[in-house]
């Protein structure tokens, strides 16, 4: 039997405050985030997918035209992606490195390298040219998070700054920085541009409708099987089923076969 409910005095009642619904923020795209903001921390769970994003705006930046195609920015910049976890005593001495390890300097020094980049560094900032893509705060110490965040407030003055890290433990970064949540795929149709995209940065020879052909089998695949039908929402697991089935010519079995599968690629890479 269902117990009653306790009768209530009006004066009970009176105090009771009004419940207020809160409603959920209206998701925006990445490119309209960058209109809005210069500085952006992007928020995800593991596997969301940002540093995948990162590589991205590098990809973009680095390439002429697609900012204004793919972004509707009209900014020049060089962008600059630091792995955190690589960082050392400063943001300013890991960012000459960095330069320095993708620069054309093969037969200098380091020392002339490092010197050499300095010099272009400097120059870049000083003309507000710098798209600096810092991926994994979480990665780091405390100490050396409010380093780099400390770092990076006086940076953001002569360039853009995108910052990645996980929702745990994440304490608010204060202004000019802006902090959105990347959305997770919702289904197949949401998921169905980012897997064709890496399908066709798999197979470039794929022509538009082969591709999408191909990824709306392989979705549908997904969500007929149980122990993959989740995977869809998830930016770094669909891309691995893609990977797999494209080297493979087959779907994964499970979620299993998946991880196993990124274990051994990264093995593989060492």
């Amino acid at each position: 039997s269902i117990p009653k409910k306790s009768p209530r005095t009006d004066r009970e009642s009176s105090d009771e405050k009004p419940r207020r619904e809160i409603t959920p923020p209206v998701p925006i795209s990445l490119s309209r985030a960058l209109q809005k903001h210069q500085q952006l921390v992007v928020l995800g769970e593991a596997g969301a997918g940002k540093s995948t994003l990162l590589q991205f705006l590098a990809l973009y930046f680095a390439t002429d035209g697609l900012p204004k195609t793919k972004l509707a920015l009209t900014e020049v910049r060089v962008p600059i992606r630091i792995e955190l976890r690589n960082y050392e005593t400063a943001l300013g001495d890991t960012l000459v490195k960095e330069v320095a390890r993708t620069g054309l300097f093969d037969p200098l020094s380091s020392q002339t390298s490092q010197y050499i980049a300095f010099l272009l560094l400097k120059e870049w900032f000083a003309k507000d040219k710098v798209l600096l893509l810092l991926d994994g705060l979480d990665e780091i110490l405390e100490v050396q998070r409010q380093a780099v965040i400390s770092e990076a407030m006086k940076l953001a003055k002569q360039c853009r700054i995108v910052f990645t890290t996980r929702l745990a433990g994440y304490r608010v970064i204060a202004e000019p920085f802006t902090a959105y949540t990347i959305k997770p795929f919702s289904g197949s149709e949401d998921a169905l541009p980012y897997a064709i995209g890496w399908l066709k940065s798999f197979s470039p020879e794929l022509k538009d409708d082969e591709a999408q052909t191909k990824v709306q089998t392989l979705l549908e695949q997904m969500k007929e099987r149980q122990g993959l039908s989740q995977v869809m929402g998830n930016a770094l697991l669909l891309r691995l089923a893609v990977d797999h089935y494209v080297r493979h010519g087959k779907l994964a079995e499970n979620r299993a076969e998946l991880y196993r599968y990124y274990v051994e690629d990264i093995i593989a890479r060492r």
